[in-house]
């Protein structure tokens, strides 16, 4: 790795060495920091200009002063940096830097994206508010009630607070609070829906807790929605939970009471 990092590294492509091992042994990271610091100084004490943009031991052309090609200062200042910074960084890491010893930094545990994990076809839905759980079929709406939209189930509400069904991705945030879209882990999209032309109500009574993007638990709150204000406005304040895209998923929907 070593090797095949320094090849790419001198033709100006420095990401293989930073990311493949630098990273990973932090000393040999301030080894190098040691040695750019010194090749740094150089060329400013040498006064080195360089007067075009190419990378690393491959740019050498580059310390060439175009209007005086006699003129070389630069490009010994180029030559003697360069070779301060590689002698330099390599005594300071193979004395203070690196052993046979070292283990790479423990690794960093990443959340997992929506989607992300092909070896998972099933999950299973909770009922994302306390309530009665009830068909999709029965509810007053047909856009939802005819399936159009998808598979799913809806909840008469008992108290006004939305959580994550399942373990996902908030895919999807409407302005007015009413909806939120959410991508499960294994890739599923699922949309909750609070009440019955609740859109018209233009976010009032609705507190978002979530931001689009954020990666969430089941059971963590997403939306709170004052239950009683939106019947007093007159609407039905049953919540949907819809399987708009199965993405080849087995979904498990909770029983219906």
């Amino acid at each position: 790795m070593g090797i095949s990092a320094a090849v790419s590294a001198f033709c100006g492509v420095t990401e293989p060495a930073i990311y493949g091992i630098n990273l990973r042994f932090k000393k040999v990271f301030i080894s190098g920091l040691i040695g750019s610091a010194v090749g740094g100084l150089i060329t400013g004490l040498m006064h080195g200009t360089m007067y075009g943009f190419t990378g690393s031991l491959i740019g050498f052309s580059s310390f060439f002063n175009p209007k005086n090609p006699s003129d070389l200062t630069s490009f010994y200042a180029f030559l003697l940096s360069s070779a301060a910074a590689l002698v330099i960084s390599f005594i300071v890491a193979w004395v203070w830097g690196y052993n046979d010893e070292m283990v790479a930094g423990k690794k960093v545990e990443k959340k997992q994206r929506p989607g992300s994990e092909a070896k998972q076809k099933s999950e299973t839905l909770t009922a994302p508010v306390a309530g009665k759980v009830i068909a999709l079929s029965s509810v007053n709406d047909p856009v939802f009630s005819t399936g159009a939209m998808g598979e799913g189930f809806a909840v008469v509400p008992t108290e006004g607070v939305v959580k994550a069904p399942v373990d996902g991705e908030v895919a999807a945030l409407f302005e007015t609070g009413h909806a939120i879209g959410l991508k499960t882990t294994a890739g599923a999209e699922v949309l909750i829906h609070i009440g019955i032309d609740t859109v018209m109500l233009k976010g009032k009574g609705f507190n978002v807790k979530v931001a689009q993007g954020d990666l969430v638990k089941a059971g963590q709150t997403l939306i709170e929605f004052d239950l009683d204000g939106i019947k007093e406005a007159g609407y039905d304040p049953t919540v949907m939970t819809v399987v708009t895209d199965k993405h080849d998923v087995d979904i498990k929907l909770p029983s219906v009471e």
